[in-house]
């Protein structure tokens, strides 16, 4: 489990946990860039997502569905593990926090780091059982 520092988000400067899932997940992928996980063609930025996981969605027959929901996903599987609402506020960013723990704590505390670390796996775990098939993106999707 560790936690990344993000120096600029909508909501300022941010603390997110990742659960051990996703922690492998990112260091298995290439790095084309230093600074961004998923960067643009030239390197210069973050790359725009939206409209390739729509296709993703589309081909899986899951119209409906878009990148968002992922989110909403994550907090009730959160949710169903029993986390308060407070702690999946945190897990995903959002700024309705205290002052206390916007302006002093720097550090997500083990209890948060647990429920992301825990969550993640749930999520894991419902991916690996779901036989899911890996779908390509074509150019310029």
């Amino acid at each position: 489990m560790e936690s990344k520092r993000f120096s600029a988000t909508k909501t300022g400067k941010s603390v997110r946990p990742l659960g051990t899932p996703a922690l492998a997940l990112l260091k298995a992928l290439p790095r084309r860039s230093e600074t961004w996980v998923f960067p643009n063609e030239f390197g210069s930025g973050s790359a725009e997502l939206k409209k390739p996981i729509a296709a993703l969605f589309n081909q899986a027959g899951l119209q409906d569905a878009r990148s968002h929901d992922l989110r909403r996903t994550f907090a009730s599987a959160a949710a169903d593990e029993g986390y308060s609402d407070a702690t999946i506020a945190a897990l995903l960013g959002h700024s309705q926090r205290s002052i206390t723990a916007r302006h002093y704590i720097r550090r997500p505390d083990d209890a948060l780091v647990a429920a992301a670390d825990r969550t993640a796996k749930r999520m894991a775990a419902i991916m690996d059982g779901a036989g899911a098939k890996v779908l390509s993106l074509a150019a310029g999707s």
